[in-house]
């Protein structure tokens, strides 16, 4: 009897897995999250892996690889496991901002409710996911490989298999590392019960991280904003895998298995199929993130943690880089409300960047806020300009209307519940919890966009893509700040990582004119 399936059986199985994964498997955890993990795990991945161990007369316990392991090397699996999860998270979470997509982009309804519901989402990453993971792929199909090719390609080909079989492009990289870590595991201990292991310690840290973060916890903010936490892990781990090597004796080397003579095509052309689905579905969800698709239209802030007024003052530049202008801001906290108010001076310029050419004709400004403090909605909202020419608009919100005055017309525009406002949203969205999402599609009201069949600029209303993006470290006059950028309707707004720091925007770019925060 074979002691493991063919290479182009594995790779056949590993085809048919995902197919059942992205048909069956999808719809499921739509449908609930928790247990559909669970039942993607058991019936889609664990279930045809054993049917094509019992088709193919494979002995189980070979085919699988259940072999023992000692006790020491099995507390070093698992402890390397929760130790591998605190580096690689880092890694996930530095694409994440390089590339501002999220490793992986879960709908606020999905997200598991109550206990109940929390405790069948740790069931089914924790302990079903290890299991059956591990035995497709480090059991079958690395078996399979071990038996017939060299340990490095054994150890390879499968660890790529299982890095694309997540369908991620931004937490690709955090993937590849652990692969290869469960595969050399496997192989040098010739089991995934150590695997297994390494597997569940990860996988329980984070679903226990993720269960914690949708609860509202702080802790999980707190534990991988240090860069030593992750380090440590990352040092930790590798001491591990020093003393696995140790304490795990090198397996003896055994005969390759020969199969009949049979083409290259024959036995990779699941793996050609599974390639071509990863990248057709990691292409259509980036393309449908950034265009908003799948982004969420419900926004949810923070309640601003202010106990005394904050004023802030920007530095105004035109598209060349020279000086246009000052605004200043007072951020003020008044019981259960939160007041704005901004005023700003800009000076008349002309620029002409590329093909490109910015005119300013010259304006002062004046913007006031009021918004509830527990929710941050708007309760009140005023914003004048007048231009050095001596035209003028001024927008007010009044029951659900926003009403814009020019010196010969009135317009009124309602505005939908939760929208965003011109001028405001960038000092609300300071507070957006972005922990599950990085992109969101909410109502925005444009208090000024030109209409080519008026000849004039009017407010409208429009469905517009948020997008959260990385970090980086920006100059400004206030000094070198580490800050969090955001996009929407071709504007752009950094806020410092540290709000205690910086509780307001450090800048911001509207397309013309970029403001910069200056020293108090």
């Amino acid at each position: 009897m074979k002691k493991s399936l063919s290479i182009s059986s594995a790779n056949l199985l590993y085809l048919i897995t995902m197919l059942l994964v992205i048909l069956v498997g999808s719809i499921l955890q739509m449908l609930n999250l928790s247990l559909g993990l669970i039942a993607t795990e058991l019936f889609l991945i664990l279930l045809p892996a054993i049917l094509f161990i019992l088709v193919r007369k494979v002995p189980m316990k070979e085919g699988l690889r259940l072999n023992r392991i000692s006790l020491p090397v099995a507390l070093v699996s698992f402890f390397m496991g929760i130790c591998t999860y605190l580096f690689s998270v880092l890694i996930e979470l530095a694409m994440a901002n390089l590339t501002g997509l999220p490793s992986v982009d879960l709908s606020q309804s999905t997200l598991p409710q109550g206990v109940w519901q929390s405790a069948f989402y740790f069931i089914g990453i924790a302990i079903c996911a290890p299991i059956c993971e591990e035995v497709l792929f480090r059991g079958v199909i690395q078996g399979s490989y071990e038996a017939r090719k060299s340990a490095a390609f054994a150890i390879t080909v499968p660890a790529v298999m299982f890095a694309f079989y997540h369908f991620r492009l931004s937490g690709l990289p955090g993937l590849l590392p652990v692969a290869f870590l469960l595969g050399y595991v496997a192989w040098r201990s010739r089991s995934i019960v150590g695997t297994i292991l390494i597997h569940f310690g990860m996988n329980a840290a984070a679903a226990t991280v993720s269960i914690l973060s949708f609860s509202g916890s702080q802790l999980p903010g707190m534990l991988f904003d240090s860069m030593w936490i992750s380090l440590a892990g990352f040092i930790v781990a590798l001491g591990l895998l020093f003393l696995f090597i140790r304490i795990q004796p090198k397996p003896e080397t055994v005969e390759q298995v020969i199969d009949p003579q049979s083409s290259w095509f024959k036995k990779y052309w699941s793996l050609i199929v599974a390639g071509i689905l990863y990248a057709a579905i990691v292409g259509a969800t980036l393309a449908a993130q950034l265009s908003g698709q799948t982004a969420s239209k419900t926004l949810t802030f923070s309640k601003p943690s202010l106990d005394q007024a904050v004023e802030s003052r920007y530095q105004a530049v035109d598209p060349a880089g020279s000086p246009a202008g000052e605004m200043d801001c007072l951020l003020t906290p008044e019981g259960e409300t939160l007041t704005l108010h901004c005023s700003e001076t800009i000076h008349a310029f002309e620029v002409q960047k590329g093909s490109s050419y910015y005119k300013e004709t010259g304006h002062t400004a004046q913007l006031d806020i009021v918004w509830e403090a527990s929710k941050f909605t708007v309760l009140q909202y005023h914003y004048e300009r007048q231009y050095a020419n001596e035209m003028s608009y001024s927008s007010d919100l009044s029951d659900g209307y926003l009403t814009t005055t020019r010196s010969d017309s009135s317009t009124a525009t309602e505005v939908p519940d939760g929208a965003l406002f011109d001028y405001e949203w960038l000092w609300r969205v300071n507070d957006l919890e972005v922990s599950n999402s990085l992109f969101f599609k909410p109502q925005f009201v444009n208090l000024a966009r030109w209409d080519d069949a008026l000849q004039e600029s009017v407010p409208v209303v429009t469905e517009e893509v948020l997008h959260v993006q990385g970090e980086e470290t920006l100059d400004l006059p206030a000094g070198n700040l580490k800050a969090w950028k955001v996009s929407m309707a071709n504007q752009t707004v950094w806020y410092a990582s540290d709000k205690e720091k910086a509780p307001r925007p450090v800048k911001f770019d509207d397309g013309m004119i970029v403001y910069s925060l200056m020293d108090d």
